[in-house]
């Protein structure tokens, strides 16, 4: 199965999520004040927000593209040490052909997050996963 991955800058990615991928998850407010730090529960960046579905246009076709959205997958790296690769599999795609994630930069630098945008046709349901490679094995 062939998907179309779309091209969008880091700024596209950062404008629509920075504000949920930035929240302090320990902040009583938002009732995970109970997680302690060593708790993988506490790194989670509200995932319910994610991935981004945005309208989709192709910019000549309208009619063709309303039948379509694009899907941003956001992952966050947990710690200090950057993953060797993350990327994306799911129903969407050959399940046995991981798709790459790009980082992300802010001013040039890293900001410690991935992402890839791909067109899917409305009305379809996908699950998928993240494969993050920590570690070469030589």
């Amino acid at each position: 199965m062939a998907i179309e991955i779309l091209q969008t800058d880091d700024q596209y990615v950062l404008n629509h999520c920075t504000k949920f991928l930035a929240r302090d998850n320990t902040d009583p407010r938002h009732n995970f004040g109970q997680l302690s730090d060593d708790d993988p529960r506490s790194r989670i960046s509200e995932a319910w927000r994610f991935p981004i579905i945005d309208s989709y246009s192709d910019g000549s076709d309208f009619v063709k593209s309303y039948s379509s959205n694009v899907v941003t997958f956001v992952y966050q790296q947990p710690g200090a040490t950057p993953p060797k690769n993350v990327a994306v599999i799911g129903t969407f795609a050959n399940l046995y052909e991981p798709i790459p994630l790009k980082s992300v930069n802010f001013v040039g630098e890293p900001t410690g997050y991935y992402a890839l945008s791909i067109i899917v046709p409305k009305g379809q349901f996908h699950t998928y996963k993240f494969m993050v490679l920590q570690y070469l094995l030589c």
